[in-house]
């Protein structure tokens, strides 16, 4: 937690994000928890009852300094269905029950809510009753089956073909041709396809990173360090190596 001063006196306090180095203010109506990711908390305010307000803010305080920014933005979206469809006073089993039989279907919203709320009852805060807390514990939600749509090679959502990721590669590079994208746009698009990282391990690398190692007397190897951020580790405490090409290493 930080404190914020303003013509020397004590002011409201900050709280310092999972993402290191990004503050947000309770009150704020928005949190930049990091680069990319920025959670709407009026859209919640405007809806919810007045005696659930304060346990809210300060569960979703708690969770966006554990939790990876872009998890705390799934979260506060669903919370927010949940709010919209029963209008709850107090969260009771009742109206998680009705959550469940309409909007609450889809089991990646139900995991939100129940992240939320059962933390929110853990955390002591008022607005959660007992027995919406055991009906939470008792609930099996099924596991959304990450990895399947690689796994089966889904046409849709699967990955690209060696066919259709060639095409992309293609399609860049005459973008950058005909002037559509920068050098900076290909350098992206490139470094994803190469890699598959997430555009937030993207965004961490500095130019440390891109390295020309030295093999023998007439040949060198061409590496670059691309952080890691789903292992809940630090900014930039961890990093994997890749090798890639010349051509992209002198993009790069």
């Amino acid at each position: 937690m930080l404190k914020v001063y303003v013509n020397g006196e004590d002011n409201e306090s900050a709280y310092e994000a999972k993402t290191k180095g990004y503050y947000f203010f309770l009150n704020d109506e928005a949190w930049k928890l990091s680069r990319n990711v920025t959670v709407n908390i009026k859209m919640v305010k405007d809806v919810i009852d007045k005696e659930l307000m304060e346990g809210y803010l300060k569960v979703l305080k708690y969770l966006a300094c554990e939790l990876s920014p872009a998890s705390v933005k799934v979260i506060n979206n669903n919370f927010r269905r949940f709010i919209v469809s029963v209008e709850p006073k107090r969260v009771d089993e009742f109206s998680l029950v009705r959550f469940r039989g309409s909007d609450g279907k889809n089991n990646n919203i139900m995991s939100s809510v129940r992240i939320l709320i059962k933390k929110w009852y853990e955390l002591g805060y008022s607005g959660i009753d007992e027995d919406a807390y055991d009906f939470l514990c008792k609930m099996i939600i099924p596991d959304n089956k990450k990895g399947e749509v690689v796994r089966r090679r889904d046409k849709v959502k699967g990955p690209l073909t060696d066919i259709e990721l060639q095409s992309f590669l293609e399609a860049c590079y005459r973008a950058y041709e005909k002037g559509n994208i920068d050098i900076t746009q290909l350098a992206m698009a490139l470094l994803t396809s190469a890699t598959g990282r997430r555009p937030l391990q993207i965004s961490q690398m500095k130019v440390s990173d891109i390295r020309r190692l030295k093999v023998n007397e007439n040949s060198y190897s061409y590496v670059i360090s691309i952080p890691r951020i789903k292992q809940g580790l630090g900014f930039r405490e961890a990093c994997r190596n890749f090798q890639v090409t010349k051509e992209l290493y002198d993009l790069l």
